[in-house]
């Protein structure tokens, strides 16, 4: 007895104190409960033991990994809900398709384009509500109440990185605008994006952290929300004519990092869908400012929606 009981003492530890560890990891750090992070580990365990008894024949392949056959006319049909510059009016500011100068050297004194302007009504009270005051109340924006109005030269570097990241990054999109049409390889899309991405910013492999992607071009397709890509050795995937596709890339200049995904579509059926987007996308911008609640942005984008 004086045996056994040592030795259960130790399988005792040996189970319970990594079930220990995993609740209070899974209850404290990840705010889910051990119960749901044990399915989870089920769930996977289960798909993966399913995978390995399913033979590459027996699998059926998704409708975007068969190569499609397209007519001539679908080949070329034009994106849905989006204006796109002309090759033309692309190259007016001097660059090349596919792009291949750096948008430094385009602008040589940084008189970056400053954007799409939207006015902000103030960060006074909860900006999803449907009345807006006409003169703000209460405290000043912390930005000004602990720097003051002067914009100090810090504050016009990083305003100048912003705004050269922004414009990389609309060169960039409009030219995968022009150049993605049903049909194109989802791998040859990541590509054609990182490469550009790279050329434009002035990636120097010595000094990588300098300026450059900001993470792994996302693209998404149809009921897939965000956050999917394809990467060298997946099988072959293809844009088809009636997909949706959710394309997400981000450059950084300096540390600071812009970020934007934007949607392709071709067929008609996605119309209403993409101007509400739009529609949401641009509220949200004009709710958006010093103070502002990201709590109630996304309460203004979900009403419009």
């Amino acid at each position: 007895q004086g045996f056994v009981l040592p030795g259960m003492f130790a399988l005792l530890e040996r189970i319970w104190l990594p079930l220990i560890l995993m609740w209070g990891g899974a209850q404290f750090i990840m705010g889910v409960s051990l119960t749901y992070m044990m399915q989870c580990i089920f769930l996977e365990l289960q798909l993966k033991v399913r995978c390995l008894w399913t033979n590459d024949e027996q699998a059926q392949p998704k409708a975007s990994q068969i190569s499609p056959k397209l007519t001539p006319e679908q080949q070329s049909l034009p994106l849905r809900g989006i204006q796109v510059p002309s090759e033309q009016e692309y190259k007016a500011s001097g660059q090349t398709i596919p792009p291949s100068k750096r948008v430094s050297a385009l602008f040589p004194k940084s008189d970056f384009p400053s954007g799409q302007l939207e006015t902000y009504g103030g960060s006074s009270g909860s900006t999803s509500s449907a009345f807006k005051w006409p003169m703000q109340f209460g405290r000043a924006a912390k930005e000004e109440s602990s720097l003051g109005l002067v914009e100090d030269d810090a504050w016009l570097q990083r305003r100048r990185c912003l705004r050269e990241g922004a414009e990389v990054h609309r060169q960039v999109r409009q030219h995968v605008q022009l150049k993605v049409r049903p049909g194109t390889q989802l791998l040859d899309i990541a590509e054609m994006v990182e490469k550009a991405s790279s050329a434009l910013v002035g990636f120097d492999p010595k000094n990588p952290l300098r300026r450059g992607w900001a993470f792994p071009t996302g693209l998404s397709l149809n009921e897939v929300a965000a956050h999917d890509t394809v990467n060298p050795g997946d099988p072959a995937r293809w844009l088809q004519p009636a997909d949706i596709l959710k394309l997400d890339f981000g450059v950084h200049v300096e540390g600071h990092i812009l970020d934007c995904a934007f949607t392709m579509a071709f067929d008609p059926m996605h119309d209403e869908l993409m101007k509400a987007v739009q529609e949401a996308t641009e509220e949200g911008i004009r709710n958006a400012g010093p103070d502002a609640l990201v709590a109630d942005v996304g309460a203004c984008v979900r009403e419009v929606m």
